[in-house]
């Protein structure tokens, strides 16, 4: 599983791991989140993570069928709470003061 709960400085938090190589993504800089389309851009299959640099490999390990969608990392976050319709700004205020 790619999101994991885990302690980081004394907190249990949600972490993210490469479905490629298995380990932890540290910087959301250095990480993407993946997913296959078919023809019509309709999603087949669920999202992946992996490092930028394991992103070819994991790709080539999967079924070559579809076309791969990539985002950045740091947006994904963003883009799950928009989903959710969380308030994105109250959301950063309650996590800064844990």
């Amino acid at each position: 599983m790619s999101i994991r709960m885990a302690r980081d400085r004394g907190l249990l938090c949600p972490q993210v791991f490469c479905d490629f190589c298995k380990l932890r993504i540290e910087d959301a800089k250095g990480g993407n989140f993946e997913y296959r389309v078919d023809e019509a851009a309709a999603p087949m299959e669920p999202v992946f993570f992996s490092h930028k640099r394991c992103s070819d490999s994991l790709r080539a390990s999967r079924d070559p069928r579809g076309m791969w969608y990539c985002d950045e990392l740091w947006l994904f976050p963003v883009q799950l709470g928009t989903s959710l319709s969380v308030d994105l700004k109250k959301a950063e205020v309650a996590a800064n003061s844990l």
